[in-house]
């Protein structure tokens, strides 16, 4: 009798220590099938609700191509709060974990950790508009360049707006002035640029930089940058009188809100999506974000959602090669998207359309196509 229990203890433990060692094999090998993307984003802080809006967009895509396709993805988040120590700290947390695939938000956050990427030779997929960024054999854009967008707004000017004389406010970091670089090369021929005056993302005053640039009688204010301080600066321009075009670039989006409504024209450019479409893979879309998040998804949100979705496209297997990765991700040609087919274009940077979008003294908005 002894000897049966002991057999049956030793079949118990057999069985059970067997079985748990089968529970970890399944489990290693299913972990093994899930490729992991790091994503630095702001979760915190001033742009805090772009960096939630993109992580909605991102879930909702991993679901979807996750349902479809063997090699599963997930993406695992970091809090950079827009600040180039916690990107590095972020990035770095990453590292440890042993994930090789990167996709930021921002030109700072980016500019932050392309020492480290280059040096450890781990690809970063980019939605920053700087050009330095966009130079680094690690990286591609999945935004549009800063080109493409102030060439936009730029063709706008000159071929519909057709003012007596311009100014420019814009946001002081080292990206806006490289973008309004290119936008007063837009008007070097055609429009005079009677002044150009920056605003400290920092600080809360915006007034005294109005009243400065409106103090050239312009035709046309141009307003560029992100966060309540951008917002305030457009919303003051109307404050102080002026009662002609305002026009800004997609820092808009998220925020359009809180943009005091006018009879007065308020434009600004955008990649083709319409909040009010009747496409219905777009409403679907839109109507599924609204659901999970309580709000309408920004230009940011969707860019991120076609940009992941070429990246999760360019994953071949589980034991895929990160530069492989890269390269395939290059390679993207006239990939379905609900924004339309995306191309990445031989200078790295995601191609997608680009048209100027009206808001209506109702707060609607009006599509216009360039």
């Amino acid at each position: 009798m002894k000897k049966i229990v002991i057999g049956i203890c030793i079949v118990a433990v057999v069985v059970l220590f067997g079985g748990r060692a089968w529970y970890l094999h399944k489990q290693s090998v299913a972990e093994k099938h899930v490729v992991k993307i790091g994503a630095l984003l702001p979760l915190s802080g001033q742009i805090s609700l772009e960096g939630q809006g993109v992580v909605t967009a991102l879930n909702m895509l991993a679901e979807k191509m996750n349902a479809t396709r063997d090699v599963k993805v997930k993406f695992v988040y970091e809090d950079d709060k827009h600040t180039a120590k916690d990107s590095i700290s972020a990035f770095r947390k990453l590292r440890s974990q042993g994930i090789d695939l990167f996709l930021v938000f921002g030109d700072l956050p980016a500019k932050s950790i392309l020492p480290l990427v280059e040096e450890q030779k781990v690809p970063l997929f980019a939605m920053a508009m700087s050009t330095e960024v966009n130079a680094s054999p690690v990286v591609v854009s999945i935004s549009p360049s800063s080109h493409h967008w102030m060439d936009a707004m730029s063709r706008f000017v000159n071929e519909k707006l057709k003012p007596k004389n311009v100014v420019i406010i814009h946001q002081k970091d080292v990206v806006q002035t490289e973008m309004i670089k290119r936008l007063r090369e837009g008007f070097e021929n055609t429009i005079p640029v009677v002044h150009q005056e920056q605003f400290n993302p920092d600080s809360l005053e915006v007034r005294s930089v109005v009243v400065k640039a409106l103090n050239y009688k312009p035709d046309l204010v141009i307003v560029t940058g992100f966060g309540p301080q951008y917002i305030a600066i457009m919303n003051t321009v109307r404050e102080q009188g002026f009662t002609g075009p305002i026009l800004t670039d997609s820092g808009v989006s998220l925020n359009r809100k809180d943009v005091v409504k006018t009879p007065y024209p308020f434009y600004w450019v955008e990649v083709v999506y319409d909040d009010e479409t009747d496409i219905p893979e777009i409403k679907e879309f839109i109507a599924e974000f609204q659901k999970r998040s309580g709000s309408t998804p920004s230009t940011f949100a969707m860019m991120g959602y076609v940009g992941a979705q070429a990246i999760i496209n360019a994953i071949g297997s589980a034991d895929y090669q990160p530069m492989d990765v890269l390269e395939n991700v290059q390679k993207t040609k006239n990939l379905d998207t609900i924004l339309g087919p995306l191309t990445i274009d031989k200078t790295k940077w995601m191609k997608l359309p680009i048209v100027v979008k009206q808001m209506m003294p109702d707060g609607t908005v009006k599509v216009i196509k360039e």
